[in-house]
């Protein structure tokens, strides 16, 4: 039921809590779904501390109805979890932005965390959006002085690094030994994918062999 592993140890924690002696799938979609829902919350909050009320409205709205989180919200699926948790952590941004609060920076702290959890490879486009965030936001964020000890900023650089090591561990796995250099991996794994899906086109599609036989 669980394609890549990331749901492997939620899955073991129902069935070893609730002892199902058969497969039950609605266990941990009633949880996938609750946990999906938050995103509308998460993603309307940020939008709200950034651009107001009528773009947070509209931002609730595109997550109530976006295809990909109303699907992947009622399946055995991780991105269930990780787009609530992605949500949350720009939450957690814009609130430390605002509020300099222990709040803000917990969310920002939480959702890197879980996230490596989920998945290790996605950390390395949360990092990189939450740069260009903060960045965007910079004004606010970078000229006025941010109360926060030190000691918080230093966990916050230990939490980016040990994401940027599972990241990179985790895309590591699917090169040869021989490929060391980081582009290169990338650049193998992204040939290997586009070479996977069309086989599978090609193989799994009726139309797709209709086409290549004429």
């Amino acid at each position: 039921s669980d394609p890549y592993g990331g749901l492997l140890f939620l899955s073991a924690m129902i069935y070893r809590t609730f002892g199902a002696q058969q497969h039950a799938p609605l266990s941990l979609v009633v949880i996938s779904a609750a946990v999906s829902a938050l995103a509308i919350l998460f993603g309307w909050a940020f939008a709200r501390r950034n651009w107001g009320e009528r773009v947070a409205q509209l931002t609730a709205w595109g997550l109530a109805l976006y295809p990909e989180t109303v699907l992947l919200g009622s399946s055995q699926m991780r991105e269930a979890f990780l787009i609530p948790l992605i949500t949350a952590t720009f939450y957690g941004l814009a609130r430390l932005r605002r509020e300099r609060s222990w709040i803000g920076l917990a969310w920002l702290l939480s959702g890197i965390l879980l996230t490596l959890f989920f998945s290790p490879p996605i950390i390395i486009v949360l990092l990189v959006s939450l740069v260009l965030a903060a960045f965007a936001i910079r004004d606010d964020l970078f000229q006025r002085h941010v109360a926060v000890p030190r000691w918080a900023w230093l966990v916050l650089a230990g939490v980016i690094g040990l994401a940027l090591v599972g990241g990179w561990l985790a895309i590591r796995q699917f090169a040869p030994p021989e490929i060391t250099n980081p582009l290169e991996v990338a650049s193998y794994w992204l040939r290997k994918s586009v070479d996977l899906q069309a086989y599978f086109s090609k193989s799994a599609s009726g139309w797709i062999q209709k086409i290549f036989r004429s």
